[in-house]
Order: C-alpha cells, then structure tokens, then sequence
C-alpha cells in the first residue's frame, strides 16, 4: 500500500516544470517563505479546483475540513463496495490528493513548509513536529481514525485543530518567554496596542521561519544573534548570486528586512531596554533618550553584506545604550 502511494508521489513530482520550481524557490528564499515540495502546493490547488467545480467549494482554510469530513464519508462507502485490488488503489489515489489538500492548508495557515517524513512521503513540518498528512487520509480511510496527542481523532476537522494547537503553543511559549501571557508581552513592547500586534505577529513568524526554513531555533537570547546573522548571510548571498530574473524584488526585501529586524530589535529590547514606536512612519526603538532602527539596520545587511554583522550591532548599542545613538 505505501509502495503504491510512493509510486503516485513519484508521478506528481512531474507535474511541475523544473525551472519554474526553481524561479519560485528563489523568490520565496528572501521572504524566508519557501514550499519545499512545490508540486505538492500544485497538486492540492488541482484537488481543490476539480472539487469546487463539482459542487464542493474547497478555499484553503480551516472551514474547509468540514467539506473533507463529507467527502470522508462519501468515499468510505464508496471503498466499501470496491473489490480489494480496486479499492487499494482507490485509497491511495485519495490519501495523495487528499492529503496534499491538508496539508497545503496547514502550510498556509500554520506557516508550515512541504518536506519528506520518516517514510519518504510527503509531510508538512510546523517547526517542531512533522504532520504526515498523506498516511493520515489512509488512516481515516482504513481505520477511521488516527492516534493524536490527547486521543485519536475521527475527523479532519479535529485533526487540524489538533496539529495547528500543538505548533501554536509551542510556538507562542517562545515568543512569550518570561511573560505570562502574550498580552503582557504586547503591553511592554509598545504603547500602540495596534503596532504590538503587529510586532508579535513579526516575532511569531522570525521564529517559525528559522526553524521550517534553516531547522534553527531562535530564543531571544543574545547569542541567538548569531543565528540571525548566519541566516542573513545566506539571504545576501541569494541576492548576489541568483540570475537577475530570479533575484527577490524589492518588496521581499523589505518583508524580509522587517521579519528579521523585528526579531533583532526584540533581542535589543529585551536585554537592553526601550519600547518601539512609530515616528513620522519610521520604526524605532526609543532607549531612554536613544533611537535604534534595527529594521534598517537587518536592510542593510541583506544588501551590502558582512560589514553590518547583527551581533556586534547589539553589542554596540548595549555599550552605547545610556547615550543618544541614533544608529
């Protein structure tokens, strides 16, 4: 059975032309937002097409289970009238297409990335655990349920909320740290409850991308800079050395400079002290009577290089932190 759903993953690979995954790849790289398995986000968008034309409107969202868990039912009578050879195949038809569906939607709205899992299949990782979303289908379609933590689950309904709350607390714990709750730690970053959302929302995802993208964790600490630092280098290096029509357009330099400066400037903030605010539409970190831009300061990594390196950055401005920086 697993043989057969190796065989129908191979066949889908080859559904996406190999520059193209290469162009896409490169775009994604400096956002820090890749699909690692493209052709399984190819194939799911497929699915979801062929389906909403038949009546069954699947829009990549969370709601969008409970349409599966009817098709779920639907297809297991439908399996249970097939003869054996029939069936098998029909299963593992299903547990592909089905299970890429899953599991673009959790890529999308977990910040996951496709990946293999242990058993070479298709998987998608949210940062701290590996959801086989295709042996999953087949568990449903066999079994009918799957083992989760906390029980088994009999829906993909249940299913997803039990994979999204796993990453989210995980993720959320990081982010939050010391604090009991992540309203505190909005409360403390900043004054505009509006930017504050925005900032842990900024956090959330440095922290996800480090560890679905470069399998790094980031912890706020100031060591944890370095990691920064090593993760910009290869962005830079993206920027140099990719052909001109592949290069990251200015837009997701800009996302990627405010994804990494958030965390670097959290880092700051952390440690070293200030709140963030808003002045004339410029980010900044106010520090007593200083100013810090790390937004500007992770731009000017990305474009010029190892001459801005992120560590002695901090370093400096903790040395410097009772003056006026500016910097």
């Amino acid at each position: 059975m697993y043989e057969s759903l190796e065989e129908r993953w191979a066949e889908a690979t080859k559904r996406v032309e190999e520059e193209k995954r290469a162009k896409e790849q490169a775009a994604r790289t400096a956002a820090g937002d890749p699909e690692g398995l493209p052709e399984m986000s190819a194939l799911a968008r497929q699915f979801a097409a062929n389906l909403t034309s038949e009546g069954l409107t699947l829009d990549m969202t969370p709601a969008s289970m409970a349409v599966l868990d009817r098709l779920l039912v639907a297809t297991k009578k439908e399996l249970a009238s097939m003869p054996t050879g029939e069936r098998n195949t029909f299963e593992n038809h299903a547990s592909l297409n089905i299970g890429a569906y899953v599991g673009e939607v959790l890529r999308l709205q977990e910040g996951g990335v496709w990946t293999k899992g242990r058993d070479g299949l298709p998987a998608v990782d949210l940062g701290w655990h590996i959801v086989p979303v295709m042996t999953t289908v087949l568990g449903f379609l066999t079994r009918g349920r799957v083992e989760m933590p906390g029980g088994p689950v009999e829906t993909f309904a249940a299913y997803y909320r039990v994979a999204s709350t796993l990453s989210r607390e995980v993720l959320e714990a990081i982010v939050r740290g010391p604090h009991a709750t992540l309203e505190a730690l909005e409360r403390e970053m900043t004054d505009n409850s509006e930017l504050a959302r925005w900032l842990s929302g900024q956090a959330h995802l440095a922290v996800k991308t480090a560890k679905t993208r470069w399998n790094a964790s980031l912890d706020f600490t100031p060591a944890s800079l370095q990691v920064v630092e090593n993760i910009l280098a290869q962005l830079h290096d993206v920027l140099k050395t990719a052909p001109t029509a592949e290069r990251p357009t200015d837009q997701q330099i800009e996302t990627a400079a405010k994804v990494w400066g958030v965390y670097v400037g959290e880092v700051i903030r952390r440690h070293i002290g200030g709140k963030w605010a808003l002045s004339d539409g410029v980010l900044q970190l106010e520090i007593n009577t200083a100013q810090a831009f790390p937004l500007r300061k992770v731009q000017k990594r990305l474009i010029d290089g190892p001459g801005d390196a992120i560590p002695f950055y901090f370093h400096t401005l903790k040395h410097f932190a009772s003056g006026r920086l500016g910097m």
